[in-house]
């Protein structure tokens, strides 16, 4: 994604096709979340792993105001999201993360296999 312009849009769908395929992932996963959370966890992920700017991630998530980028980009709130979950969802996420580009770009939907003792279920 840093490879990208910082105003070119990410996805090639709507907010309406995103939130319904969003509400379905999140009931075939068993997990709690919304929509919005993600764009949250956004800047706290690219600023946490120094791949952007404040003011490259505030032109990408086109935040007019710098308090309403701040807001979203603590770090913390990141970490503290993460840690509601799981042992099980916590690797699955972070296998989906390790495979995110071709997943995105329809090259592949690899096979994610959990280790041994992470599959609670």
């Amino acid at each position: 994604m840093k490879q990208g312009p910082a105003d070119e849009n990410l996805w090639g769908f709507n907010y309406p096709q995103y939130v319904k395929q969003f509400k379905a992932s999140c009931q075939e996963l068993q997990i709690h979340v919304v929509p919005y959370q993600a764009r949250r966890s956004g800047p706290s992920i690219d600023r946490a792993r120094v791949l952007r700017s404040q003011e490259e991630v505030q032109k990408r998530g086109r935040w007019i105001s710098h308090k309403s980028l701040v807001r979203y980009e603590k770090a913390a709130r990141l970490a503290s999201t993460f840690n509601q979950f799981d042992l099980w969802q916590q690797t699955l996420f972070r296998l989906c993360e390790d495979h995110i580009e071709a997943i995105v770009l329809g090259r592949a939907f690899p096979e994610l296999t959990l280790p041994p003792g992470s599959d609670g279920r």
